[in-house]
């Protein structure tokens, strides 16, 4: 059975519980986030949700790709990148978007 969006009814569900899971997921990494921006750590205007989907895109990539090792290196690297851009404002809030549905 499919509903008016096409999509199959009975995957509603699952999906629901997938959305329920991401937003958990972002919603506790936004908090490390806040908290370092609070810390001055960061610059005020950090745009949180960015600075954890950077965090951790690469590394889901590589989990589920298969093609490279989510290793130690690659996660120190990732993260010296991801934390010196956002140090030097390249984070920061630009124009309204969505929130992510950690929020």
């Amino acid at each position: 059975d499919r509903d008016v969006t096409g999509v199959q009814t009975c995957a509603l569900p699952i999906l629901t519980m997938k959305r329920q899971v991401h937003a958990d997921h972002v919603r506790v990494r936004v908090i490390v986030v806040e908290r370092a921006i609070a810390r001055d750590e960061l610059p005020a205007d950090t745009d949180a949700d960015l600075v954890v989907e950077l965090a951790f895109a690469p590394v889901l990539r590589r989990l589920t790709g298969g093609l490279a090792p989510a290793d130690e290196e690659f996660l120190e690297a990732a993260v010296d990148v991801i934390i010196a851009g956002a140090r030097a404002g390249a984070a920061r809030r630009r124009v309204p978007r969505p929130k992510a549905l950690g929020h």
